[in-house]
């Protein structure tokens, strides 16, 4: 896909931006526009990780696959339009986000944030300075590891016998950057706190089968089993699975927050 000027004033880009990516590419020379590719790769040489941001946020993902047949190690952000695929392992100090999904031979490991719009899957572990997010899931050979919080669409999964650590980073008062959100309970988490939603959203990839539609699933209570883990049962018998609570009567399409440090 071919960015150009008229596509960044249609999406409301900022005069910053737009002054920026007509000084790198000039009409007379990139008359059908720059490749999206390229100039996500731009801006993380030029530490325009915003713009980049930005840029994936309001053109979303393309069919490419973005692979490097050896270590990734670049000193700042790496940013893919489609898929980043890698055999070996990722590693810079800034960002790893991939429109589609990300997978590394080894390791994947950001000073900032590491974000896919599908999975994630590394053959070693996944390690992030802030969050982790996932429109699919999180899959390691090793451990998960966040100084903020981990989402996850599907399962947060750790090799066997690593563990799950979220919030490495916050302050012991700030349990909101601590959170482990994702469609089922994972196992092995070490340190965070889970949050689950009574509906599908962001977090789920679609509603279950014979579930109730969206301003029908909050029922008007809950019960709570188990000591730790207690499950949203419904009468679909679709559970949810967190710990600790809130509150035993949430509003209809509440969130509950779940508190307690596993």
């Amino acid at each position: 896909m071919q960015i150009t000027m008229e596509m960044l004033t249609a999406k409301g880009a900022c005069d910053e931006w737009y002054e920026a990516f007509c000084q790198e590419y000039p009409e007379d020379q990139y008359p059908d526009g720059a490749d999206y590719q390229a100039v996500l790769d731009k801006c993380a040489e030029a530490n325009k990780d915003g713009f980049a941001h930005w840029l994936l946020d309001n053109f979303g993902a393309i069919n490419t696959v973005k692979h490097i047949d050896r270590d990734c190690v670049p000193e700042k952000s790496v940013y893919a339009a489609g898929r980043l695929v890698v055999t070996g392992k990722i590693e810079c100090e800034r960002y790893v986000r991939a429109a589609r999904g990300i997978e590394a031979g080894k390791g994947v490991e950001a000073g900032k944030g590491v974000e896919a719009g599908w999975g994630i899957k590394a053959g070693k572990g996944v390690e992030a300075g802030c969050g982790i997010k996932a429109g699919c899931g999180v899959k390691a050979g090793y451990g998960i590891k966040a100084g903020r919080d981990i989402e996850a669409g599907r399962d947060i999964e750790a090799g066997k016998d690593y563990g799950i650590y979220a919030g490495l980073k916050s302050r012991l008062t700030d349990t909101s950057r601590r959170e482990i959100r994702a469609a089922k309970k994972p196992e092995n988490i070490m340190y965070g706190t889970r949050m689950a939603c009574c509906r599908p959203g962001p977090l789920f990839t679609g509603r279950p089968p014979g579930t109730p539609t969206q301003t029908e699933i909050c029922p008007t209570s809950i019960s709570l089993t188990a000591v730790n883990w207690f499950s949203i049962r419904r009468s679909t018998g679709y559970n949810t699975w967190c710990t600790g609570w809130k509150a035993t009567k949430p509003r209809r399409g509440a969130v509950i927050r779940c508190m307690s440090i596993l």
